[in-house]
């Protein structure tokens, strides 16, 4: 695109007053120097008004139209991201109304998939009631085994404190009282053996009846005192081993009855923890065949493209329309990927241009004063806001986009552009042409046109100080000013 000529030539103009060819210039005086008059002769010439203006430089840029805003069309999030394939799609740039069906993928393999998702699910479920039942039933047992040996526990606890408290008391009052009779027999023994020996004495009974009642008193006092010693030592053996041996097996009895009961408890936490982490596998396994059946289902359902808003249908999703420079043109049987915008419906004549700009253009275009663009199908050219990343992209280029204000009717996106970015070099400035300068010894001056008093035009040299020169001219820095209007070529 050529750069706009911002520079005005102001057309030739004749000279107000008819110069008589025998009117000749004063000489001029001495010590005028440079604005010395110089002589007038009766011709047409070229003079240029001054103005002050800006100049402006051009960067030329090559961009690429893009809609201005869409709808994204994304193909569902498959089970390991697996590529889809499509089935049919409309032509790129097809008007489109809300809820035309704009395309569609291949759904018989997630037909299969949705159906094996949901053997899934009820196969978990029945784990999960299978699981449930097991658990119920051995908490029953669980607790049939845990009250009978809470039961053995309390039995032999009674028992063993029976032993102590009542069955250790009621034998030693046994053993006092068998003691005490045994005792009695001694001691009537004794007597009666006394006895019979003090009649005796006194020979009252015959000799051999004597002698068979003495030896059958003596043995029975010596049976009654082997009754009483074995009594003695009978109770003695109890005390010492006997009694202390069967508290003892009560109280080992008592303590096995703890260690069965405590490991009953033992092994029913264990396993009511492994029933619990069964049941909560069987559930997280259950959750996960439902969230598989749902994006089975979500899949299925989002096989057709369906256009939610009224636009025009483009092929190629974000990733290619933020940039505009890589644009797929999808055919049937294309695999499509997983979770990804392919397609999007834009609104019709609503575009804006993308560009990727370097860093050094960035640093011009940031200071543009106009910025236009021209689209290839031949349009006006049409100006706009342009906005440019911050930072750069992967490729060190700096994203930018022209947001048309009146976009052009009938152009789709895709179509390239060439944009020009015009920014203001110098402001204000006074410019004159190559023709209007003259150089003597390295100074530089113009011929100033002014009215003369008695009518007609006359031309004063005027020197001037030049600066940087543009293709619309020569800045001016002093010597001239705006208003001034200044001889094109040779004085006449």
């Amino acid at each position: 695109m050529r750069p706009v000529a911002l520079l005005l030539l102001i057309p030739a103009v004749a000279l107000a007053g008819v110069l008589r060819p025998d009117v000749q210039a004063k000489a001029p005086e001495s010590g005028v120097g440079a604005a010395s008059l110089v002589p007038i002769r009766p011709r047409s010439v070229d003079s240029l008004l001054l103005k002050r203006r800006n100049v402006t430089a051009t960067l030329e840029l090559q961009g690429v139209l893009v809609p201005a805003s869409w709808e994204v069309l994304e193909t569902p999030v498959t089970e390991g991201h697996s590529s889809l394939v499509l089935a049919d799609v409309l032509p790129h740039g097809s008007p489109v109304n809300a809820g035309d069906r704009v395309g569609s993928l291949e759904i018989e393999p997630w037909l299969e998939q949705r159906e094996a998702a949901e053997l899934a699910v009820a196969q978990a479920e029945r784990v999960i009631f299978a699981g449930k039942e097991r658990a119920g039933l051995a908490r029953q047992a669980r607790a049939a085994a845990l009250k009978s040996a809470e039961e053995d526990l309390e039995h032999k606890t009674a028992a063993f404190k029976a032993h102590l408290n009542v069955a250790t008391s009621l034998r030693q009052r046994a053993e006092k009282l068998t003691e005490q009779r045994l005792q009695a027999t001694v001691d009537d023994q004794r007597d009666e053996l006394a006895q019979l020996e003090a009649m005796y004495t006194q020979d009252e009974l015959v000799d051999e009846v004597e002698q068979i009642v003495l030896r059958r008193a003596r043995r029975g006092l010596a049976t009654a005192l082997s009754q009483l010693q074995l009594n003695k030592d009978q109770r003695a053996h109890a005390d010492s081993l006997e009694h202390p041996r069967q508290t003892a097996l009560l109280e080992r009895g008592v303590s096995a009855a703890q260690h069965a009961l405590e490991a009953i408890r033992v092994e029913q936490r264990l396993a009511t923890t492994e029933q619990e982490a069964e049941l909560k596998a069987a559930a997280r396994t259950l959750a996960e065949a439902r969230e598989a059946l749902e994006r089975a289902r979500t899949v299925e359902a989002s096989l057709v493209f369906v256009s939610t808003s009224a636009g025009i249908f483009l092929h190629g999703g974000p990733r290619e329309w933020e940039s505009g420079l890589s644009r797929p043109e999808h055919r049937v049987g294309d695999r499509l990927p997983s979770g990804r915008g392919v397609f999007v419906v834009a609104p019709a004549d609503r575009v804006h241009v993308a560009l990727a700009l370097s860093a050094e253009q960035v640093a011009t275009a940031r200071d543009a004063s106009v910025v236009r663009a021209l689209p290839a199908t031949g349009q006006a050219a049409r100006g706009g806001s342009l906005l440019v990343d911050a930072f750069p992209g992967p490729t060190g280029k700096f994203a930018a986009t022209l947001k048309i204000a009146d976009p052009w009717v009938g152009v789709l996106p895709g179509v390239r552009a060439e944009v020009a970015v015009e920014r203001v070099v110098v402001a204000d400035a006074i410019l004159v042409p190559k023709e209007a300068i003259h150089r003597d010894a390295g100074q530089a001056w113009c011929l100033l046109e002014r009215a003369r008093a008695g009518g007609g035009e006359e031309y004063v040299r005027r020197e001037v100080v030049l600066g940087s020169t543009h293709p619309e001219g020569t800045e001016v820095v002093s010597g001239l000013d705006a208003g001034d209007r200044v001889l094109l070529g040779e004085a006449p």
